[in-house]
């Protein structure tokens, strides 16, 4: 019964989160300056991380304050089921809502074969309210076990644009589709390396493509949209004895990542289509990677006087090494050092782009207690500080770049959270931050964001 309940609550979810995608990036401390102080206070444990990629049916959730007017919530789903004894249906189910122009949501349907073992293929779908939008692929595995496995994966986002365009049909007089069909390869993978060593990696890579979109059925205005997006992120851990169990391990590991997205669109009128248009939008450098309003040439194009482009980067790289050492049967002590850098670029309609780069250093420390005969109950307290260098800069077509202001800020906090475990795989997590900073201390003294957890095996 609690399994069906999860199900069909999560389903309805499903159905009624589209993709929100955001269209421009922008920095989080837009909306909460702690942005990443709270990511970190909030994330998930060794432990947690473990429960999670121990079990193919698997529900996880978590919520925070962003300020007085938003939460940070994110939840996420797995569920498996045999059909027959060759084949597996899957459902994944993600939802995010971070902050105003971070909110994305999806969904995948897949249909796995064993071909044998420990090779499986898969055909699996991305749904979306708008057709257009969804995608499908095809996926190889090689799978040990439900925490040992390496993944391949090619997919067509979009895959209906091209549908519409070679039928020539339209919704609502909009014709929207691709020039070039996108594609986008996958991985994703968690392995033994050796009984003391694992390795867990998840990424992407969507080589560029070109999107044409015209408004309207008579082909009045016509934009074409270049997109290009690729990324990877995971952890590499070493474990004293493997065979105790998790929360008793001694580990020490360290996080990575890098993303990398850009977008630009140039809205025009009566496009010549071919290769032109396609490199013209293509370009990518450093300081530029849109199609400066004078390459929009004659041979190209039509010229009007609505004619603008726009176009945003965004690239983020972190590293976090981490250390959880158990301090006897019941006291266990965690801590991470994190780095990262994330940088936005964003151009209007000349050839001036503004960049925004913000480094981040966040250390962290926690001690937790056990309680209870069978360790049910766990009290944890612990220091977190943000030390953020934020730097704004601008540059002029291809010139190098020029800085306009450099600013320093710090946060501290303390927090103390409690966990409750309710089942071999069930906890929830209740956490309190504490304001270490005068200043910062407003009409709520010293509370400093709250957070949730909850994680359900089914």
């Amino acid at each position: 019964m609690q399994r069906l309940s999860c199900i069909l609550i999560f389903v309805v979810l499903a159905v009624a989160g589209d993709v929100l995608a955001a269209s421009v990036a922008q920095e989080p401390e837009k909306d909460n300056r702690e942005y990443v102080l709270d990511m970190v206070t909030n994330d998930y444990s060794r432990w947690w991380r473990e429960i999670w990629d121990a079990g193919d049916n698997r529900l996880r959730f978590r919520l925070g304050s962003n300020n007085v007017t938003e939460w940070f919530l994110e939840e996420e789903l797995k569920f498996s089921t045999a059909l027959h004894d060759r084949v597996r249906f899957r459902f994944y189910h993600s939802r995010q809502f971070r902050y105003a122009t971070e909110q994305i949501s999806w969904d995948v349907l897949e249909f796995e074969g064993r071909i044998h073992d420990p090779l499986y293929l898969s055909l699996y779908a991305r749904p979306t309210f708008d057709k257009r939008e969804g995608s499908l692929g095809v996926m190889f595995q090689h799978r040990d076990a439900v925490d040992r496995f390496f993944k391949l994966s090619i997919e067509w986002p979009g895959f209906m644009r091209n549908f519409s365009e070679h039928h020539r049909e339209t919704s609502d007089s909009l014709l929207n589709v691709f020039t070039d069909q996108p594609v986008r390869f996958g991985l994703d993978m968690r392995e033994e390396i050796t009984p003391n060593v694992w390795i867990r990696a998840t990424g992407e890579f969507a080589p560029e493509f070109t999107m044409g979109e015209e408004i309207n059925a008579t082909g009045e205005l016509i934009s074409l949209e270049s997109a290009e997006a690729k990324g990877v992120d995971g952890w590499l851990e070493y474990v004293v004895d493997p065979s105790r169990d998790v929360r008793d391990q001694m580990a020490f590991g360290v996080e990575a990542g890098y993303q990398k997205s850009v977008k630009s669109k140039g809205f025009v009128a009566r496009p010549t289509h071919g290769s032109a248009a396609a490199d013209a939008l293509s370009r990518s450098d450093e300081n530029l990677w849109a199609v400066p309003p004078t390459h929009f040439g004659q041979d190209l194009y039509e010229q009007t006087d609505d004619d603008t482009v726009t176009a945003w980067l965004d690239t983020r790289k972190f590293v976090s090494p981490y250390a959880w050492v158990p301090l006897g049967e019941r006291v266990t002590l965690r801590g991470t050092f994190r780095y990262e850098k994330r940088e936005i670029g964003i151009q209007g309609d000349t050839d001036r782009t503004s960049f925004t780069t913000n480094e981040y250093l966040v250390p962290r420390i926690g001690v937790s207690y056990a309680m209870g005969n069978e360790r049910q109950c766990l009290v944890e307290a612990g220091f977190v500080s943000e030390f953020r260098k934020r730097t704004e800069e601008y540059a002029d077509g291809w010139q190098p770049r020029v800085t306009v202001s450099e600013q320093r800020f710090s946060d501290h906090r303390l927090y103390l959270a409690f966990e409750y475990v309710f089942g071999e795989s069930n906890v929830i997590r209740l956490n309190e931050g504490f304001e270490l900073d005068p200043e910062d201390r407003g009409q709520f003294g010293i509370h400093d964001h709250g957070f949730f957890q909850l994680i359900v095996g089914f």
